[in-house]
């Protein structure tokens, strides 16, 4: 961050952090507090198990009514899910459970793919070979060991002024948690913004609320 700062010769350097950058945004922020003048948590991680919790319940009434006996039966083989993980079991059951979420579009893109492959496609440095060897959860396994012991739901004292934005529809890193955390978080300035007709993924989703939100904590921060 002073390396930005000097780089840019920018008196205002604000954090935003995604998903897992959203726990390494509010680890940093809890120890370099003066380092950024804000904080964004977009799809901001609380706690792994009491997160996926919630999500499993939720999918899991889904799965129900929908009446796919074959999906109610892989919900059922997850029924102790995420107490049920470990480190040797994570990769496997991680995996289940996300597939089930995606097929009822509950996580990852809330209005599928498409948009984002159109992204991937575009990018001058990501190929088509790292897409197809793209393997996220193998390639991050000390982050996901990290991860299902996560919780951040104790701290939330800040000397940062910190902001979550979230997708409507996040039940991938459920948006219901965020907003419980807010409530019990002070802070020199917060807020919280939910951005409808998005999943966890708000950013590509919808993109013109997305950036109508963040360009107004910009302005906030700065007084500009």
């Amino acid at each position: 961050m002073r390396y930005v700062k000097l780089k840019y010769n920018s008196k205002y350097i604000i954090l935003l952090g995604h998903s897992w950058g959203s726990i390494l945004g509010i680890e940093f922020i809890k120890k370099f507090p003066n380092l950024v003048s804000a904080y964004i948590g977009m799809g901001q991680v609380v706690s792994f198990q009491k997160g996926e919790k919630t999500s499993f319940d939720y999918c899991y009434n889904i799965v129900k009514n929908s009446n796919n006996k074959k999906y109610i039966e892989k919900m059922n083989k997850l029924k102790n899910y995420p107490y049920m993980i470990n480190k040797d079991n994570v990769f496997n059951i991680f995996k289940n459970f996300r597939d089930i979420q995606i097929k009822y579009k509950l996580a990852g893109y809330y209005d599928g793919n498409d948009k984002l492959n159109k992204i991937i496609k575009q990018s001058p440095i990501y190929s088509i070979k790292d897409y197809l060897n793209f393997q996220p959860l193998n390639l991050n396994k000390n982050i996901i060991y990290y991860l299902i012991n996560y919780d951040t739901s104790k701290f939330t004292n800040f000397n940062t002024p910190i902001f979550f934005v979230c997708g409507a529809n996040d039940w991938q890193v459920p948006t219901v948690i965020v907003k419980e955390y807010y409530k019990t978080i002070k802070a020199p300035d917060k807020d919280l913004f939910i951005v409808e007709n998005a999943g966890h993924l708000l950013n590509i989703e919808n993109t013109k609320d997305y950036n109508i939100i963040v360009e107004g904590i910009c302005s906030r921060i700065s007084g500009e």
